[in-house]
């Protein structure tokens, strides 16, 4: 959400935002529950490029009714390959976790991506056609992944599009290599 706005509206945002957890807890005292309610943010780690910045926001440049002392920030840790194992049995019942792993570990940077949740999700739908592009003695990369994930996107978003799809994808390119 963040993104999207201007950093004096990212305040009043989040500032609003946080407004909802001593609204939350009064009710709960009024019903005699006792406080409970938290509030969850979260964001990508580049979105703060210091953790000063992070409490700077957070506490209004140190002038809000909250203090640093208020929040707790945790950071995602790469998923480990026992988690990795385990994702990969419950999302794909009836295939073994092991060859699904030893699949992954083949093709270059296909590990790094699936120690994130949301790549992990992206790679288990893609390893069946990983898996039969390697028997095809097809050349399979991390960025075979992205590409056909790019491609659902395109494909998903048919009747949104302003730019011709090709040309987003040429534009995806030049600004990849840019960067």
């Amino acid at each position: 959400m963040l993104n999207k706005l201007t950093e004096q509206d990212c305040q009043v945002f989040t500032r609003e935002l946080l407004h909802v957890l001593p609204l939350a807890q009064a009710r709960r005292a009024e019903a005699l529950l006792g406080p409970a309610s938290k509030v969850l943010i979260f964001c990508r780690t580049q979105y703060f490029r210091t953790l000063r910045d992070q409490r700077n926001h957070f506490t209004c440049q140190e002038r809000g009714e909250h203090g640093a002392d208020d929040y707790r920030a945790l950071v995602l840790l790469p998923l480990s390959e026992d988690q990795v194992r385990r994702y990969l049995a419950a999302a794909l019942p009836g295939a073994d976790p092991e060859a699904l792993l030893a699949t992954i570990r083949s093709v270059h940077n296909l590990t790094d991506l699936a120690q994130r949740p949301y790549t992990l999700r992206l790679v288990s739908e893609f390893i069946p056609e990983i898996e039969r592009d390697r028997l095809a003695s097809k050349s399979v990369y991390g960025v075979t992944l992205y590409r056909r994930m790019v491609q659902r996107w395109l494909e998903r978003d048919g009747g949104k599009h302003h730019i011709k799809p090709e040309h987003k994808l040429l534009l995806a390119r030049d600004l990849a290599a840019h960067l």
